[in-house]
């Protein structure tokens, strides 16, 4: 049975572009906008390397 929902394609990014996100994730001078925005974009990421 699947999901459901929209499919979603697999994101591309560059190590470099990774590590980028996740120092920024990680700052706590940086705006919590700014925080939030790479969490979205590394959070399917993440779920792609794990599986």
């Amino acid at each position: 049975m699947g999901h459901g929902g929209r499919p979603q394609a697999e994101p591309v990014l560059s190590t470099r572009e990774r590590l980028t996100l996740k120092r920024l994730t990680n700052r706590r001078r940086r705006a919590e906008a700014m925080a939030t925005r790479a969490r979205i974009v590394l959070s399917p990421s993440t779920a792609y390397s794990r599986g």
